[in-house]
């Protein structure tokens, strides 16, 4: 069996296909869309009982009205074992972001998605630290960055979402 695809591989460093919740949270997966494959980071929110999962188009760049896909915990994913990691570049000031929106405030920096429309939250802020959703974090907003994009590194060399994806693009 292709090593790319062995989804009962416990190593979770490696490409492969795995259940949602054997994903870490802001790894680079893959996923079908509906006219192609896209990359998303994996988030996770930490509820009372359980962890619920989620996963954010990173690529191609949603522009507005950026949202959280639900991931049943059994659903399976590619994960390309790619951790993200952000440009955020030229900040616009302190004004309040938009869905889509990278943004910077006294706790770290954060990403503004809708949240599942059928939950009482309106946005979810994705850490982009951890990949952990946190609730209301638009007070003291510092700077905000909408030309953002992300990538991932591969043994040191930085490659870019474009390149991943044409990597695996055979093994979705």
């Amino acid at each position: 069996m292709n090593e790319t695809t062995n989804e009962n591989s416990n190593d979770t460093n490696k490409p492969g296909l795995r259940d949602a919740m054997a994903v870490t949270p802001g790894n680079v997966v893959i996923i079908k869309t509906d006219d192609n494959i896209a990359a998303f980071i994996k988030t996770e929110r930490i509820g009372k009982e359980y962890i619920h999962h989620y996963a954010v188009q990173i690529f191609p760049r949603v522009k507005s009205d950026l949202g959280m896909v639900y991931l049943d915990p059994e659903d399976k994913i590619f994960d390309t074992g790619f951790a993200a990691n952000f440009e955020l570049g030229a900040g616009v000031g302190d004004e309040a972001p938009a869905p889509g929106h990278a943004f910077e405030n006294a706790s770290g920096h954060f990403i503004k998605v809708i949240d599942d429309p059928k939950s009482q939250k309106m946005f979810g802020f994705i850490d982009i630290s951890t990949a952990v959703v946190r609730l209301r974090q638009e007070r003291g907003v510092i700077n905000v960055h909408s030309e953002w994009c992300a990538g991932c590194v591969d043994n040191g060399k930085s490659i870019s979402l474009d390149e991943v994806l044409a990597r695996f693009k055979n093994e979705i």
